[in-house]
């Protein structure tokens, strides 16, 4: 379908350069940006870039004739605003009201932005800026895998992401843009298109995200059946057998490489359903599963305490679905909504099934498959993705007389908005730096050298389940249990998980409230059974208020407790308790 395009800047040869150059800067910044200056940089500077160019390409929108206009918006992007507006009155109970309503600004600035780009340019100005940056990703994974760069810490092949999820979920949902590449007119851009496939295939099984390769081979197959279904309606039939068969292996090798882990998931997935039930129709609240998601594990360990699940519990904060996780805090209307939305977006597919619409579907379908075995949208890449497959699906042919009358209000909006985005993203920065500077500081000059400069700190950062915890830790260590308790109640209300609770149980031990102490190590006991502190720390408790039949009976425990993984602290965990009950 072609377009008609103005004549201004933007449609010139020299526009589409600058344009894709822009887009290539910002593109990178999500897939490689890490400044070590801010607390979770891996993930915190990608998304700080993230805004940064949002709001900066909504001032740059402001240059163009069009005026951040995208045309006439219809279909799936119809059923945002109803899904803002009912999102902003389930975050208004909670404490992430302003979290939310950021959220809901970025992605309606990128939206817009997005509109103009699909409306103005051929759509290989955004094909090959995504392209290019698989390509230079999936090179530093390969990079990685053979030593050639530096991995992390905990993952030989994960880029420059904390973990292989958002490093294959990049990678995956890139590779509709690739494939679009490969029925190009140009010859030499197939062929670097077809290389870019192969370089992205290699990384996600070296990466081994078993979400991220079942999204890299639905999106493929669904571009092969798009381009050669009507040849597969010839095949013989073993061969169809044969196909069937190699997809079913697939399905088993991918549970198998990662048994224990796999398992854990039906663990986490049968506690969310659990979590669902006791809300069904309108959730939780925005980010309650953070806060509530924990209680639900130990209480299904404390009815089921021989589970074979015990041993894979850990610290949960996603249910490793993101459709579950929109039920769980939004409810079955949050479903309906999306329900909906994919119907929209189906219909849309349909009224114009052209080499972009399928581009566009392909990108939806691949988020819907990665989410459900991940959390794809803690990354900014799968925002960007949304907004493509969104936008690209609902963008009319051109603008009505309407909205070229209201042109100018959209522009102060636009306006308006990447700039409260640039600030909000400024601000959040500059405090964020600063915690993350107090937080690597020892603590040789006492409480009094580091508790103002939190304060100072926490008017600013009191929505920050993480740096409430961090600042009752800090307290905890220079012994002001009781400031620490505080918060520590505080960050339960938006994060309570397992290091929480073992916070809080030796706040109150410290302060001589056994009672509470031990139903605190109880709690975070049946949050992780695997772990072996709480129950050492009760053996300790027990000690310290005279309870020595309980004190041995536990440390029996300990002794026959296998452990998950073995460590130094479990081994002397168990010495001392071997020791105990030998009497020595």
């Amino acid at each position: 379908m072609v377009r008609q395009r103005e004549k201004t800047f933007g449609g010139s040869a020299c526009g589409r350069y600058v344009v894709a150059a822009g887009l290539f800067a910002a593109i990178v910044v999500t897939g490689f940006c890490d400044v070590g200056v801010f607390t979770d940089s891996e993930s915190n500077s990608k998304w700080y870039g993230f805004a940064l160019a949002v709001a900066a390409g909504g001032f740059a929108t402001l240059f163009f004739r069009s005026s951040a206009s995208s045309g006439r918006f219809r279909g799936p992007a119809l059923w945002l605003l109803p899904w803002f507006l009912y999102g902003a009155v389930r975050a208004a109970t909670g404490p992430f009201m302003l979290s939310f309503a950021v959220s809901c600004v970025l992605f309606a600035l990128l939206c817009l932005e997005v509109g103009a780009l699909v409306r103005r340019q051929p759509f290989a100005v955004l094909a090959v800026p995504v392209a290019a940056t698989a390509a230079l990703l999936a090179l530093h994974g390969i990079g990685q895998w053979t030593g050639w760069l530096p991995s992390g810490d905990r993952f030989v092949v994960a880029g420059n992401f904390d973990n292989p999820a958002g490093y294959a979920s990049m990678l995956a949902l890139s590779v509709p843009f690739v494939l679009y590449l490969t029925v190009s007119d140009c010859r030499a851009l197939r062929c670097a298109a077809w290389g870019v496939w192969v370089l992205v295939a290699a990384a996600i099984v070296l990466s081994a995200s078993r979400a991220g390769t079942v999204t890299f081979v639905a999106v493929t197959a669904a571009y092969v059946a798009k381009r050669y279904g009507g040849r597969w309606r010839n095949v013989a039939p073993w061969k169809k057998i044969v196909v069937a068969g190699l997809a079913a292996a697939l399905a088993a090798g991918l549970y198998f490489a990662k048994r224990d882990s796999a398992d854990g998931r039906l663990l986490i997935w049968k506690c969310t359903a659990e979590m669902i039930g006791d809300k069904p129709w309108f959730g939780h609240g925005y980010r309650s599963f953070e806060a509530e998601y924990m209680r639900y594990q130990a209480r299904f360990f404390e009815r089921t305490p021989d589970s074979r699940f015990a041993p894979l519990a850990d610290n949960v904060k996603h249910p490793f679905n993101e459709f579950l996780r929109l039920a769980a805090e939004f409810g079955m209307a949050g479903v309906l909504w999306l329900g909906l939305f994919v119907r929209s977006a189906v219909r849309a597919y349909r009224r114009r099934p052209d080499g972009e619409a399928f581009v566009f579907v392909s990108v939806l379908a691949g988020i819907v498959v990665f989410s459900c075995f991940s959390y794809p949208f803690s990354y900014p890449f799968t925002w960007f993705a949304a907004a493509v497959g969104t936008v690209g699906l609902s963008v009319g042919d051109g603008a009505s007389e309407s909205a070229r009358r209201g042109r100018g209000g959209r522009q102060f909006v636009v306006a308006a908005l990447s700039l409260a985005l640039a600030g909000f993203t400024v601000c959040g920065m500059s405090f964020d730096a600063r915690w993350h500077e107090l937080a690597c500081r020892g603590v040789p000059g006492g409480a009094e050298t580091v508790f103002p400069e939190y304060e100072r700190l926490y008017p600013f950062l009191k929505k920050d389940p993480y740096f409430v915890y961090n600042y009752a830790a800090r307290a905890n260590r220079a012994g002001d249990f009781g400031r620490s308790a505080t918060l520590a109640a505080e960050c339960e209300t938006m994060l309570d998980d397992y290091d929480v609770e073992m916070l809080q149980a030796d706040n109150f031990r410290r302060m001589g409230d056994f009672g509470r102490a031990e139903e605190r190590y109880r709690l975070a006991s049946a949050m992780c059974p695997g772990r072996f502190m709480p129950l050492y720390e009760l053996v300790n408790l027990y000690d310290a208020t005279g309870r020595r039949d309980e004190a041995d009976a536990l440390a029996r425990v300990i002794v026959l407790k296998p452990a998950k993984i073995p460590s130094g602290t479990v081994g002397a965990i168990k010495m001392k308790m071997e020791k105990r009950l030998a009497g020595e």
